[in-house]
């Protein structure tokens, strides 16, 4: 499958410097969104998941949890979580946005 220029295999996700994050809408369900998640840099692609706790008062800073196997830069891991933090922020309250089913964003090194 193809979204903004990369699919989800390995080869395609894997920018040549800086880190792609990849978030997929796994499920929503009455506690948490859920979301599959691949953090991909030059050298590798690691894969994992992610749950954003829906229960946070809003203007409070929603729960997330992210759980992503192998050895993903610090940096690249911080950024997946402020996407998440954000996504949460965006996608709660009377006013909320659905959950989106896929974002694909680079960011370069830090």
């Amino acid at each position: 499958m193809s979204y903004g220029g990369a699919s989800d295999d390995d080869a395609s996700l894997r920018p040549s410097h800086g880190g792609r994050v990849l978030l997929a809408l796994d499920r929503v369900d009455t506690t948490h969104a859920h979301y599959t998640v691949a953090l991909a840099e030059p050298q590798g692609v690691m894969r994992g998941t992610a749950q954003i706790a829906l229960d946070a008062a809003i203007g409070a800073e929603p729960a997330v949890m992210l759980d992503v196997r192998g050895e993903a830069s610090d940096w690249l891991r911080a950024q997946a979580k402020r996407f998440l933090v954000t996504l949460a922020k965006d996608c709660r309250g009377e006013s909320a946005e659905p959950w989106p089913a896929r974002i694909l964003r680079w960011r370069a090194p830090r």
